[in-house]
């Protein structure tokens, strides 16, 4: 019984919620809960920064902050549980808008033991190493993979791990070798934790990603007028 009434109670949520978006767009006071993706540590998103200019500008409108991975974000996107997501990597189909924030920098890096054997070694004895990677169908993953092209070897074994911080910490144990954003290695790098190999480095984009279909929707265009100075401060 409650499977055949889901589709008419959906039907009926959706309409209330149309409902109440032109009242507020009436109103020109949006109100709601605004589910936003974030994909890396807030203090590099600024998020911070967005959050209180859009208190400021739209306090009827509260952002819940989600952590998820990239591709994550996209899928949960177009399901309808986020309402705009960050994401890194290629620019998504055009079922999502996309604003461009910046570019993100990934090194290979390699724990500092390995530095006396590796650090000049060629690619082809880099790749044959253990690697760590984060597991389908995230962005880190393809950017790890796509060094790996014809006629390069595949790795000798691949570990997965499901965020930076851990990818970086299994990289100084001495587990394996990966991409790591800029900034984390070149931390680990100087307490001498890890070391970078020279002949590689992968760059990427960070965006602000939401439904195409939902540009007019009050919260969405609420969190794109706020966000202005604050992706020129990001850029």
């Amino acid at each position: 019984s409650g499977r055949r009434l889901l589709g008419e109670a959906t039907q009926i949520i959706d309409a209330v919620a149309h409902l109440q978006h032109s009242a507020q767009e009436l109103r020109g006071e949006p109100t709601g809960n605004l589910k936003l993706g974030t994909v890396l540590e807030p203090s590099v998103l600024r998020v911070g920064d967005l959050l209180l200019r859009a208190r400021d500008r739209y306090p009827q409108i509260e952002i819940e902050l989600n952590q998820v991975m990239s591709s994550e974000g996209l899928a949960r996107l177009r399901g309808g549980t986020l309402d705009a997501s960050f994401y890194f990597g290629d620019p998504p189909e055009s079922d999502l808008a996309c604003i461009p924030l910046r570019d993100i920098v990934y090194r290979v890096a390699m724990p500092a033991a390995w530095a006396g054997e590796l650090l000049d070694a060629s690619w082809e004895t880099i790749a044959v190493r253990p690697w760590i990677v984060a597991p389908e169908p995230s962005t880190h993953r393809r950017l790890v993979m796509a060094l790996f092209h014809e006629p390069a070897p595949q790795p000798e074994r691949i570990i997965e791990a499901d965020n930076e911080s851990v990818i970086n910490n299994l990289v100084e144990s001495g587990v394996g070798i990966s991409l790591v954003r800029d900034e984390i290695v070149s931390h680990s790098v100087g307490t001498d934790h890890s070391v970078i190999w020279p002949g590689s480095q992968v760059t990427t984009k960070l965006w602000l990603v939401y439904a195409t279909d939902r540009e007019t929707d009050p919260l969405v265009a609420a969190l794109v007028e706020s966000s202005d100075p604050w992706l020129k401060a990001c850029g």
